[in-house]
């Protein structure tokens, strides 16, 4: 079989995988005697998953504790501060939490670019006092050329404790 073009399945014969030289020389072969071959690249998303610090006391206006868990590329990263890193491009940004219902009835939680509140970002649910509640938000951010910081904080005028939660980070252009 000849060598895929993409190399994520690079064999021949009943030897597998044929060495990665082996299958370089099979596509220059093949490059040098082609007018118009098309190569497809693979091209993976960037996107990060961070996990919400388990279990914590987040002041009113306070930024919810973050760690990286797992990413592709270097677009979004994990600043200091619980801040949120984003090179220029347009992003999707999916929260989710577990929390206590605080003394007001009502758990909130918004995402902020550079200190001003997304107004697509914020996310708040009611219960009764001391219950734990689920609160999940979506938002789409645009990112000028110079990149910004965003943060996850407790929209409330109370303190909120927060169980458990994540953020999911898609860049979409």
């Amino acid at each position: 079989m000849p060598c895929n073009l993409n190399f994520n399945e690079c064999r021949s014969g009943p030897h597998y995988p044929t060495p990665i030289f082996t299958c370089r020389e099979q596509l220059l072969r093949l490059l040098n005697t082609s007018s118009n071959t098309v190569i497809n690249p693979i091209v993976l998303a960037t996107w990060a998953f961070l996990n919400f610090n388990p279990m914590q006391n987040v002041p009113s206006g306070g930024n919810v504790g973050l760690t990286l868990a797992s990413s592709i590329g270097d677009d979004i990263t994990l600043g200091v501060g619980d801040t949120i890193n984003l090179k220029s491009g347009t992003y999707r940004i999916n929260y989710a939490a577990n929390g206590g219902i605080p003394s007001n009835g009502t758990l909130t939680l918004a995402v902020y670019n550079g200190g001003v509140i997304l107004p697509d970002g914020v996310a708040t649910v009611s219960g009764s006092v001391g219950s734990n509640a689920n609160i999940a938000g979506d938002t789409v951010i645009t990112v000028p050329t110079q990149g910004t910081t965003l943060t996850i904080r407790n929209n409330n005028s109370v303190n909120e404790i927060i169980n458990s939660g994540n953020v999911f980070i898609t860049r979409i252009n």
